[in-house]
């Protein structure tokens, strides 16, 4: 049995987390599924799989600009493992995402009928940082349709996209300049996140992207809480595997199942008064919640839409899950505090499908 994890290769494009950061039903309903990549094939097949991988080049890309598209920036890459596109006279590849296996890549072939218009898309609730390029799906190359279509979906269920962090990297220079010279990023601000970001890992298709305190992003039980964090003043990580867990000894394990819609949010509790301490909400249930724990004592309450998220401490004592910024031992965790100065308490759930 090998170890299977999702990757990203360098010639690459990751699924945003966009919803990665803001996945909700909304998107889940607007967009074309993702095909189920093979877990049970050998290393001598992959190795044998990359050799033969399609590779073809799909056009010529003039603008990113979803208001000046033209039919000649029609691209098709169905059922291609790397495509590789001439943005203006300078060649770049997109992929639909990879596995890589025991070291070997499986290269995941992007979905059949996957053409349409590569464009750049930003939330205007969302910091800048947040911006990426998307494929949307039309029927031809007719300009027309772009409004009526959908976005493809990648691998993690989320808008297929390549991000910001992804686009500063070296080998993806074609697409930024055409962003700068489309007018749509300020030249300024992506030298200074090239600068920043530089020597950052590129974002894998499964990672959760947050850009804001109080965003809503999702989290798959039994899994526990792992998001990403960028933002213009830096990259972080936020990953707790036992915010879900019940941690007695004769259980030690996750004893739910589902899919919920989350975020985090400054504390109000009169406990936390004074402190830069942060909490969990569970904003919806997206897939019911299922106890996998045959006879489970229900100790561990169920997540509830509206309720935070609740852990026993030391004394056993239930309490809401919550993280003091300043005073937490958790390096995990310290990341949230990239967030903190970034309360959007304006942000609208509906805007999240909410």
């Amino acid at each position: 049995m090998f170890r299977r994890s999702l990757t990203l290769i360098p010639c690459a494009a990751r699924a945003s987390a966009r919803p990665t950061s803001l996945l909700t039903t909304r998107y889940l309903q607007s967009a074309v599924q993702p095909p189920t990549a093979n877990p049970d094939v050998s290393r001598d097949e992959l190795k044998e799989r990359r050799g033969r991988r399609p590779v073809r080049a799909i056009g010529q890309l003039k603008t990113l600009h979803p208001g000046r598209l033209h039919s000649s920036d029609f691209v098709d890459v169905s059922n291609l493992t790397l495509s590789r596109i001439l943005v203006d006279d300078d060649r770049a590849f997109v992929c639909y995402g990879a596995y890589r296996i025991s070291g070997v890549v499986d290269y995941v072939p992007f979905p059949p009928n996957a053409r349409g218009f590569l464009y750049y898309h930003h939330d205007p609730e969302l910091p800048p940082t947040s911006g990426e390029i998307r494929l949307r799906l039309t029927p031809d190359n007719d300009v027309a349709g772009f409004e009526r279509g959908k976005d493809l979906v990648g691998l993690n269920g989320s808008p297929w996209a390549m991000g910001l962090v992804t686009l500063t990297q070296p080998s993806y220079e074609p697409f930024t300049r055409r962003l700068v010279e489309d007018g749509l990023f300020d030249p300024a601000l992506m030298q200074k996140l090239v600068e920043r970001w530089k020597g950052k890992r590129v974002l894998h298709p499964h990672d959760r992207v947050v850009h804001y305190l109080e965003q809503p992003f999702t989290a798959q039980l039994p899994r526990g809480l792992s998001i990403r964090i960028v933002t213009p003043d830096g990259i972080g990580i936020a990953r707790h595997e036992d915010v879900f867990r019940d941690r007695r000894a004769h259980v030690n394990a996750v004893p739910y199942s589902g899919r919920v819609l989350l975020r985090l949010e400054r504390s109000r509790l009169p406990e936390h008064t004074g402190t830069r301490s942060v909490v969990i909400r569970v904003l919806k249930i997206l897939e019911p919640i299922e106890v996998v724990i045959p006879g489970y004592d229900m100790r561990l309450p169920v997540p509830k839409e509206g309720d935070l998220i609740h852990k026993h401490d030391l004394r056993r004592v239930l309490r809401p899950f919550s993280v003091d910024l300043d005073k937490t031992r958790n390096l995990d965790l310290r990341d949230i505090g990239l967030l903190y100065p970034k309360v959007r308490a304006g942000y609208l759930l509906e805007a999240a499908g909410v």
